[in-house]
């Protein structure tokens, strides 16, 4: 199926993905610090694929960095700068920082979220 300029088969979304946004650390009230686990925003299935060399990923913060690229369908009620500051860990326990986004917010496209694997968690 084609969505705006990019196609994207429905039978090629085979990983179940978890967006979070990061753990946090917060006061305890008593003068010392506890960690937060990461929060769950939503999950979706994602065709998750290796990013080629001389593959160029649009709007990329961190250019060069990017391993893997997942695209999915649209992603209602997110906001780029909310996203990059988010981690996508997939079925197999693999955790990937955002650095990027295309597409987001765009009923009529296919999102592409540029990812580098950071650890595991299997």
């Amino acid at each position: 199926m084609k969505r705006g300029n990019v196609a994207l088969d429905p039978g090629d979304l085979t990983n179940y993905c978890t967006l979070q946004s990061p753990a946090k650390t917060t006061p305890d009230g008593m003068g010392g610090y506890q960690d937060d686990a990461p929060t769950t925003v939503l999950s979706f299935w994602a065709e998750l694929r290796p990013r080629m060399k001389d593959e160029r990923f649009e709007y990329e913060q961190n250019q060069g960095e990017v391993d893997v690229i997942a695209k999915t369908w649209y992603l209602p009620d997110l906001q780029t700068e909310d996203l990059v500051t988010m981690q996508v860990i997939d079925e197999a326990g693999l955790v990937y920082e955002v650095l990027g986004v295309q597409n987001l917010g765009n009923e009529n496209f296919v999102v592409e979220i540029g990812l580098r694997k950071v650890q595991y968690n299997g």
